[in-house]
């Protein structure tokens, strides 16, 4: 049995999550601030807004790194584990056998830095858009995708395996046939009598 191999994000993913946050301040945030020109707003509501705003972005940008140095993926023996949380930590396990699909996602920001994400989905979530367990900020994204398919492809492999072990043994079923056979002579033989 091999031993967990246990990985993080790149340091670029850092980079990546603040770029996020900087394009949310300045496409969705910074827009809002034009409204100081309305000449009932005026100053004070600049002056409010900047506070407001301030007291989301500190935090954000100082427990950004924090965070991705929480992120953790574990390729165990039988399954993935990805943890992750500062405040409530989660962890996903997600075992090889029921794995259906490993999608590969870099957006723009992604392809620049030369990072990407995994999306695993299994059998559970077929009918949903989410997936299972995400390995983000991946710079070797490649090798860790090939390697997760080679262990689902074992695994899998095994289950195949040990599923033709359990096969019924030859003649089993035509015995099976013979005693209802011989139920379904008794039934009719009662009605008869009736």
């Amino acid at each position: 049995m091999s031993r967990p191999v246990v990985f993080r994000p790149s340091d670029k993913y850092r980079t990546h999550v603040l770029a996020n946050v900087s394009w949310i301040l300045v496409f969705c945030v910074l827009p809002f601030s034009l409204l100081a020109l309305i000449p009932e707003l005026g100053l004070t509501y600049l002056l409010w807004f900047l506070v407001a705003n301030i007291a989301w972005l500190v935090p954000t940008f100082l427990l950004v790194p924090r965070y991705c140095q929480s992120i953790e993926y574990e390729f165990g023996a039988q399954d993935l584990l990805a943890r992750r949380g500062i405040i409530t930590r989660s962890e996903s396990m997600v075992p090889y056998r029921m794995v259906t699909n490993v999608e590969v996602k870099r957006g723009p920001i992604a392809r620049a830095l030369g990072i990407g994400t995994l999306k695993v989905h299994t059998a559970g979530y077929s009918q949903q858009s989410q997936s299972e367990a995400t390995l983000n900020g991946l710079a070797n994204w490649e090798e860790v995708r090939q390697s997760l398919l080679d262990r689902i492809h074992e695994h899998q492999a095994e289950a195949a395996r040990v599923g033709a072990d359990m096969s019924p043994v030859a003649g089993t079923e035509s015995l099976a046939t013979e005693i209802l056979g011989d139920i379904l002579a008794e039934v009719r033989a009662l009605r008869e009598q009736r």
